[in-house]
């Protein structure tokens, strides 16, 4: 049939069950290479944000995702590697596991930032890379404490745990528990029973539905959302709809209790959870509260390569100071009021302080800060005024980076692979002659000159697009620009590998 079509077709067709596989493989390796001139080619440091993940037919398997800046100053990523962990999850396993994906890619001269989760062997993975790398013969080394990044969704997820659940953050991962569990836990326990009950067969389904409409008089009918244990934010939009939805859940609630035939466990049950004026006023509270955590956290997720840059290593410190500011405005409103959430409140700002402190270990969440040309010093001066010494400890840092830096651009190492790449684009390119003869003399002053003339620029509107701004300013400030390529480029979040994942 298909000779008849088209004869030379026929040289097409698979002659063995190898073919297609054949193929498929021919494919992966063509479309690897066009990466790996990508990742050679990138001005930037090559950041890695990876998780492990279970697949279906039981495989352990670590996502790797890099980000980059490209040779025309666009910052992209890619997925280089999905391979089997073998063992433990242990952090040798997981180093020997990526630094194969290293390898095969060539970059392990170029490796830049880890993004990863909170979880211990993640530590360990980032400290064993040395070992594993000294082991196969690469004279590399990374400060791993300064390069080990932690992904802000999970800090977020921890903190609002502590938010809902008090010491009982094992509470999210109830979905198979009983009601009397879940009643426990107060106001939202109380409503996710609500919305389990009426979730659970069609016919009640249907009467809440029908309450919307035929006794509240409402346009539209919207079923209640229920919360999972996967995602914490699963509980804010159940939170959410159950506050829209107050008057016909209150209704359906008194309409079931009252109905005939109605077993007396389920009408104690159904009595036990029944939510007071108390209860509802508490749950706005919540809502109230974990409103920014749910926000920031679906615009930090966003991928960074578009021009809003949602989710840029600069929001970081930004976006935790504006929930330890709101947890505490809230730990002072309810304590003074003794309420029950005082405690909640506080164990959640304990955890965000926890990780925000452990920031103070990467000079680059403050470093990017300031190279977001919209903020600079001036948002340390601004939200840190009350603590002069923080200020001092973001600049101090910032100028150390900046000083590597210009070490890096005006002392050319021995070894050539090592060298960031964006040294040999620089419009002020520095031969070796020039940097033999004007050695400990040029560098310095210009460098200097460099920080102060950015620094007294003022700041841009928020408007700006960053990578723009340092595109159009490069030539000005070009050492401060090599650091803008490689920070620009890192993730807030590890959300890109779990993209991968839902894929």
């Amino acid at each position: 049939m298909i000779a008849c079509a088209r004869p030379e077709a026929i040289s097409a067709i698979p002659k063995s069950s190898n073919t297609m596989r054949t193929w498929a493989m021919n494919r992966f390796k063509a479309s690897r290479n066009i990466i790996k001139c990508h990742l050679n080619e990138a001005i930037s440091k090559i950041h890695i944000s990876c998780d492990m993940w279970t697949s279906p037919n039981g495989h352990s398997m670590l996502g790797v995702v890099a980000h980059w800046t490209q040779i025309d100053k666009s910052l992209r990523s890619a997925t280089i590697g999905l391979p089997k962990v073998r063992g433990a999850h242990t952090g040798a396993n997981i180093a020997d596991a990526l630094v194969n994906v290293l390898e095969k890619y060539e970059i392990t001269g170029k490796l830049g930032y880890m993004m990863l989760d909170n979880a211990t062997n993640n530590d360990t993975a980032v400290q064993s890379i040395n070992e594993e790398l000294a082991r196969r013969g690469h004279d590399i080394r990374i400060p791993w404490e300064r390069r080990r990044l932690r992904c802000s969704g999970h800090i977020f997820n921890l903190a609002v745990k502590k938010l809902l659940f008090g010491k009982d953050t094992e509470a999210l991962e109830m979905e198979a528990a009983e009601f009397e569990d879940w009643r426990k836990v107060g106001p939202i326990g109380k409503l996710h029973n609500n919305v389990r009950y009426i979730r659970a067969s069609p016919q009640r389904r249907d009467s809440f539905l029908a309450i919307q409409i035929e006794t509240l008089q409402s346009e539209e009918a919207f079923m209640l959302r229920q919360n999972n244990d996967t995602h914490w934010n699963s509980t804010f939009q159940m939170i959410d709809r159950g506050l829209v939805l107050q008057k016909a859940l209150d209704t359906f609630i008194v309409a079931a209790i009252n109905r005939q035939g109605l077993s007396a466990k389920d009408k104690a049950q159904l009595e036990a959870d029944r939510l007071t004026t108390g209860d509802w006023k508490d749950l706005r509270i919540l809502h109230e509260l974990l409103e920014p955590f749910e926000t920031l956290t679906k615009e930090m997720q966003g991928n960074i390569t578009d021009d809003r840059m949602n989710g840029a290593i600069f929001d970081v410190l930004p976006a935790m100071d504006l929930l330890l500011k709101r947890l505490e405005d809230a730990k002072v409103k309810y304590t003074s009021k003794k309420s029950a959430l005082a405690t909640c409140v506080n164990l959640a700002w304990k955890k965000l302080d926890e990780y925000y402190a452990l920031t103070d270990k990467s000079p680059v969440y403050m470093v990017a800060v300031v190279l977001d040309p919209r903020m600079k010093m001036a948002y340390f001066q601004r939200k840190w005024r009350t603590r002069p010494e923080w200020i001092d400890a973001a600049r101090m840092r910032f100028n150390e980076m900046f000083d590597e830096y210009r070490k890096d651009m005006y002392c050319p190492t021995e070894d050539a692979s090592t060298a960031l790449p964006v040294v040999r684009q620089s419009p002020r390119k520095v031969t070796t002659l020039m940097s033999w003869k004007f050695e400990g003399n040029i560098s310095l002053q210009e460098g200097m000159d460099e920080v102060s003339d950015y620094l007294n620029l003022g700041t841009e509107s928020e408007k700006a697009v960053p990578r723009h701004w340092w595109i159009a300013n490069h030539e000005r400030f070009p050492m401060l620009a090599s650091m803008a390529w490689d920070i620009f480029s890192i993730p807030a979040m590890s959300a890109e590998v779990e993209r991968v994942f839902s894929g």
